[in-house]
């Protein structure tokens, strides 16, 4: 009978490889982990090691690195953007948020680019410094299409 421990250490590596753990300490993708690191980046998210921005910063009081928003609540309603037990909850939310993201759905169809993901992600007039932000952190262009990202 043959052994199944090659296959298996085989399996290992390949997994090892290709996912990686988040800042939520949980195991995503790597291209998953890269777009919300960049989108946290958009959102003023402070990493640790970051220079400091505001006390009254949103994504690290509430545990939000995304910014993430409950639709149930009206917008700009003092619970609106939603508030997370831990970080790791919140960064778990947001890698959920990228994975839909990059499936495509109504609200973010397959073939918008990552600037016209901005415009509905943020809700500002002043989504092209979201949409040059992310960019930037990935080197790609904010035409790309941002269920293409590597």
């Amino acid at each position: 009978m043959r052994s199944f421990w090659p296959l298996a250490i085989m399996a290992a590596v390949y997994i090892a490889f290709s996912r990686s753990s988040g800042p939520g300490g949980g195991v995503t993708s790597d291209r998953v982990r890269r777009i919300a690191e960049a989108i946290a980046v958009a959102e003023g998210f402070a990493f640790p090691g970051a220079p400091a921005t505001s006390p009254g910063n949103i994504p690290n009081s509430r545990n939000n690195p995304g910014n993430l928003t409950d639709a149930s609540k009206p917008i700009g309603s003092p619970n609106w953007i939603r508030t997370f037990p831990t970080k790791e909850a919140g960064w778990a939310a947001l890698y959920a948020q990228v994975e839909k993201m990059l499936k495509g759905s109504t609200l973010y169809p397959a073939h918008w680019t990552i600037e016209q993901v901005a415009q509905r992600y943020t809700g500002e007039a002043a989504y092209r410094n979201w949409s040059n932000i992310v960019s930037r952190r990935l080197g790609v262009s904010p035409h790309s299409v941002f269920s293409e990202l590597a």
